[in-house]
């Protein structure tokens, strides 16, 4: 029998090409993402997806599995209620979707043989019709094995074949086998944060959260992409998910609006699975006056406006010589002086007020500092 004359002769060709090990843990690789809008940079953990189906047999059954005479068995499995187990010369097999072996990270299972030393052959078999088979020795007890070093890195793996052992020993011939794995990266990434980018925004904005992802594998994954917002000084928390189909090459993705419900420090994040994540990103949701800056009418860098908490915009000025900050209305009317006379940089602060401390209507408004202009936007 094939396998018989395979143990026979195995002492006489190759040494052992599968060696036991203790964990199938996935690895860690490490890659920076450079964002166009917003700078992700961090560890890039490696996403894998199981390749098969019914990888344990816990379904109680071995479909999708097939098989010339393996069952399904519930006597002292790996773990869970069920392992698979045949004794004889007998294969089982399962087809994968066909993947080029550089895309396959593992390729796993555990096995026993109670009649240990014995053997045990299993087979790569790819969409060229070729087969390459390797002999393993499987122990008495449980073990995993990896064999993931003798897939052949220049052909499309279609299909996995275990075998069992017949050598004529004075105990049944019987091969037990449990947790069979085979995994392939996921490379898909999230290349650029589209929305939100800004640190601050007015109780009743809408926010929606986009993303720009990138799939650098050759056909279509599927991916569950969370959306997650916590409020920092609360036990307030916002989750929104989305199963998407992601295309080889740039997707933009985008979740359902969110509307802030309290004012306060808020951070978000996306993430791909518990270990693929955007960094936290802060930002503030704030009451009263808000701005929204046009910055193509900013002429010169010499003062900076920014939102604060609050009811006030902050000017933090940096003068030469003495000047006079000025708010003009829409219509070109002055409708707010500061004198500036420090020749130190300092903070002046602007209530959404006229000259006579009366509150302003919503709407555009002209700031001018010298030769500096710039258009802020009052909201109420």
């Amino acid at each position: 029998m094939k396998l018989l004359f395979r143990f026979l002769f195995s002492f006489l060709i190759a040494e052992l090409t599968a060696e036991p090990i203790i964990t199938g843990n996935s690895k860690i690789e490490s890659a920076n993402n450079d964002s166009d809008l917003v700078n992700i940079s961090k560890g890039k953990f490696l996403l894998e997806r199981e390749m098969l189906q019914n990888p344990s047999f816990e379904t109680g059954s071995l479909y999708p599995w097939t098989t010339n005479n393996w069952i399904v068995d519930t006597i002292y499995p790996h773990q869970g209620r069920y392992c698979a187990s045949v004794v004889g010369n007998y294969w089982i097999r399962q087809n994968v979707r066909p993947m080029p072996s550089g895309y396959i990270t593992h390729v796993t299972f555990w096995a026993r043989q109670p009649e240990a030393p014995a053997a045990q052959a299993y087979d790569f078999i790819y969409n060229d019709s070729t087969i390459e088979e390797f002999v393993h020795f499987p122990t008495a007890e449980w073990a995993q094995y990896d064999v993931t070093a003798n897939l052949n890195q220049q052909k499309i793996l279609v299909a996995f074949r275990l075998w069992g052992y017949s050598g004529g020993g004075p105990n049944p011939d019987s091969t037990y086998i449990d947790d069979v794995s085979i995994t392939r990266r996921v490379d898909v990434v999230i290349t650029s944060i589209l929305s939100p980018t800004e640190d601050t925004f007015h109780m009743g904005d809408t926010i929606r959260p986009r993303i720009r992802m990138s799939n650098s594998m050759p056909f279509t994954e599927s991916l569950w992409v969370w959306f997650k917002i916590d409020h920092t000084c609360s036990s307030y928390t916002y989750c929104d998910s989305s199963f998407i189909n992601i295309p080889p090459g740039l997707i933009d993705v985008e979740f359902a609006p969110w509307i802030p419900r309290y004012t306060g420090q808020y951070r978000f994040r996306f993430e791909l699975s518990p270990n693929d994540t955007t960094p936290w990103y802060y930002f503030w949701i704030v009451e009263g006056i808000a701005i929204k800056e046009n910055n193509d009418l900013l002429l010169s860098n010499k003062i900076i406006v920014r939102p604060t908490i609050g009811k006030s915009f902050e000017f933090v000025c940096e003068p030469k010589i003495p000047k006079v900050l000025k708010i003009y209305n829409s219509a070109g009317e002055l409708v707010w002086t500061k004198k500036i006379s420090a020749k130190e940089p300092f903070t002046v602060k602007w209530f959404g007020k006229d000259q006579l401390n009366r509150g302003l209507s919503p709407g555009v408004y002209i700031l001018s500092y010298g030769d500096v202009t710039k258009r802020i936007m009052l909201a109420k």
